[in-house]
This record gives C-alpha cells, structure tokens and sequence, in this order.
C-alpha cells in the first residue's frame, strides 16, 4: 500500500502523469529515464488534447491527452505548460500548446 500512496504523491510533483504510474513501482524522474515518442508516432496516436478541470485539485487546469480509440494517454499541467510555451502570439497559443504536447508523448503510451 505505501508504494501506492508513494505512487500519488508522485503524480502530483510531475507535470506528466499516466495511469500506469499507478500500477508500477515509480521511481523519481531524475532514476528513470522517460523516453519520449518520434514526433511523427506521437502525431499520428494522438486524437485531442482536452483543457479540462483536474478533479483533485480545486481551480486546477489540465490538458488530458486522447488516442484514437477515445482513451486517455496522459495528462499535462497546464499552467506549467503555459510557462513553459511562454509568450506567443494569440493566434499561435493552440498549435504552440498542440507542439509541446506532441513532442512529450511517452513511449509507453503505445502499450495503452
């Protein structure tokens, strides 16, 4: 059960969490290595990114990540992906946020 709860705790410090952080011994991310999907992969497994209300969180945002069957993949922060995208102009918010979510789709998301 502790590794459980060590499992919570850690998807609330990162900016990227999946369900299967849940079921697996979790390491901190500095000890495991995420590998990031090709761009062209990520593009082509990915169906929506939803700007949606984080449930656990009150006045929390975050951009939950689909595939083509309508299952979630994966989840972002969205104030910390704001911040990281920075300024851009107001026409480019969406492809910029689309962009940085793309190039951070874990490997693992095949197996979903």
């Amino acid at each position: 059960m502790e590794s459980f709860y060590n499992a919570i705790k850690f998807v609330k410090a990162r900016w990227v969490t999946c369900l299967a952080f849940v079921f697996t011994e979790v390491k901190p991310m500095d000890e495991k290595e995420t590998i990031f999907l090709p761009y062209e992969e990520a593009a082509r497994i990915v169906a929506a990114i939803q700007e949606e209300e984080d449930i656990h969180r009150k006045n929390k945002r975050i951009l939950t990540v689909y595939n083509q069957d309508d299952k979630e993949i994966c989840w972002f922060d969205f104030e910390e992906v704001m911040n990281d995208i920075g300024a851009v102009p107001a026409g480019e918010k969406t492809a910029a946020v689309q962009d940085y979510v793309i190039k951070r789709i874990p490997r693992w998301a095949l197996d979903l």
